[in-house]
């Protein structure tokens, strides 16, 4: 009987062969399969709060507007450039801003699945792992909605934390530090798991001399990011606006939302943005664990143990993060790909000793499996855009063509009519509405004002937590009408005709936080 091979994960993980190939076919096939999972879910999904506002960065990024100069938010810099470059592809192709945006990030999304299918390929030397990790990404529910319904700055998030993992796993270190700082330019957070990831697995390669030109290499490569985005904001004038809503805002105006403090919040959060596979994420972050902790234990000084007990040690790191401060389900985005090659993972060592063409078997059936899953997922779309859509134009048919249009927390509308706001201050959450209060004149108060003298035709506002905002604005505005995901409110100077006109619009039903402000 032929002796069977030892596993890549009990030495060197084999990345080197794999390397070499100049071109891997499955990559397309994953890719495509990728594609045509989340093109099923359609491009008319609603458009939320969230969504809106990287939406909105785009449209004023390819209008020549810096990020942060056309709306305030706390994310990276890149959050703000990527969607821009998918508005100005739509308009070089003449279709729609939101549906060029939304084609990129469906790109975006395929992207990561085939990101995760190296990183399992190349870490464990097994196109079969590989698989099965893209699969197991494929798998996860909540990215489904992101992939087309957005954009959400996590999904690029995503894709430039995993070509970073695979740097690493390849000992590209510096590359690995570039891609990490341009993901950590998307949103801070993802820091917490690639850089320990990183610098574990530079500190486990080979002798003294390499681990200190491994660390020099991801230092350098994650300074260089950095000082190129700082220097170009330093050229604009606008230094003082990146490192207020980069750094400052986050550090000390913030507010964190630690888990411990309400722990069902975070468990139905999670359970209804994955559903059933929040199964395979938490399962696939202890395998990870578990992986991680088998490599430390391997002697030699190879560099062999690097990625994986990186990987883990990048999961705790992730883990001690988010039990600090957890908004939402999608901020578990963060640990996705490490999660899908943690299950890829454990099959690889459950499979080791199996026959080739069991191993067929049992990859081909788990692909079936989550692929179907996801497929079921995203057949099941919503088209609630269309009746954004409707409200915009219901409303904006009975204006004037100079009708002025102010939002506060809802860009949506500002998105669908490819207009601006009066000013880059609309989102007031998260430290924003903190941070206004000190440095507007006058704080929020003061910025209420502000908002009454410009007289806005309209004033769009979030539903349905709005009752402060419309009670500040009830002596000069009225409801009109809502839509899903903000409410109208018209100047109650428009002459009587227009103001009933508006009235017989149709637009959705309000909730009882806005029906107090009607006319």
């Amino acid at each position: 009987m032929r002796a069977r091979r030892d596993s890549p994960t009990d030495e060197q993980p084999r990345a080197g062969v794999l390397e070499r190939l100049r071109f891997d076919p499955i990559i397309v096939g994953v890719a495509a399969v990728a594609i045509t999972v989340y093109a099923l879910h359609g491009f008319q999904g609603k458009l939320t709060r969230d969504a809106g506002v990287y939406a909105y960065a785009g449209q004023q990024v390819a209008d020549g507007v810096p990020p942060y100069l056309g709306v305030l938010n706390r994310a990276g810099p890149l959050a703000h450039l990527v969607p821009g470059l998918g508005v100005w592809a739509a308009r070089v192709v003449n279709i729609d801003d939101l549906l060029g945006i939304r084609l990129l990030f469906m790109a975006i999304s395929a992207a990561c699945v085939a990101a995760v299918y190296c990183l399992g390929r190349d870490l464990f030397s097994s196109r079969a792992t590989g698989l099965v990790s893209a699969a197991t990404f494929i798998g996860f529910l909540g990215f489904i909605g992101h992939a087309t319904y957005g954009p959400r700055d996590k999904t690029v998030m995503v894709l430039f934390l995993t070509i970073s993992l695979i740097a690493m796993t390849r000992r590209r270190w510096l590359w690995a530090g570039i891609w990490l700082a341009l993901a950590t330019l998307v949103l801070q957070i993802v820091a917490f798991v690639g850089g320990p990831a990183l610098l574990v697995a530079a500190l486990l390669t080979g002798d003294r001399r390499d681990r200190m030109r491994a660390l020099g290499m991801v230092v350098l490569g994650g300074l260089i990011p950095f000082v190129a985005i700082t220097a170009w904001f330093a050229a604009i004038g606008a230094l003082q606006e990146f490192a207020d809503a980069y750094l400052l805002i986050n550090a000390e105006y913030t507010r964190p939302k630690p888990v411990a403090d309400d722990p069902g919040r975070v468990i139905r959060s999670l359970v209804r943005g994955y559903r059933s596979s929040l199964v395979l994420l938490v399962g696939g972050l202890v395998a990870m664990l578990a992986l991680g902790v088998r490599a430390a234990g391997r002697a030699g000084s190879d560099g062999s143990r690097g990625p994986l007990v990186g990987l883990a040690v990048g999961v705790v790191g992730g883990l001690a993060w988010s039990s600090r401060d957890f908004d939402a389900w999608p901020d578990a985005y963060i640990l996705l790909p490490v999660a899908a090659v943690g299950v890829g993972g454990v099959l690889h060592l459950l499979l080791s000793r199996l026959r080739p063409r069991v191993v067929v078997a049992v990859v081909t059936l788990w692909c079936c499996a989550l692929v179907g899953l996801a497929v079921e997922t995203s057949v099941g779309g919503n088209n609630r855009l269309e009746k954004q859509r409707a409200s915009v134009r219901s409303v904006l048919r009975v204006l004037p063509d100079d009708a002025t249009i102010l939002s506060i927390e809802a860009p949506q509308p500002l998105v669908l009519l490819g207009r601006a706001n009066p000013t880059r201050y609309q989102m007031f959450s998260s430290g924003l509405q903190a941070w206004m209060n000190d440095n507007w004149p006058g704080g929020l108060e003061g910025y209420r004002q502000w908002i009454l003298d410009e007289e806005p035709t309209l004033i769009v506002i979030k539903s349905p937590n709005a009752a402060n905002w419309a009670k500040s604005i009830q002596g000069s505005y009225f409801l009109v009408g809502c839509a899903p995901g903000w409410a109208w409110y018209a100047d109650r100077s428009l002459p009587p005709e227009t103001i009933a006109a508006l009235g017989r619009t149709k637009t959705r039903r309000c909730d009882p936080a806005h029906e107090q402000f009607r006319e």
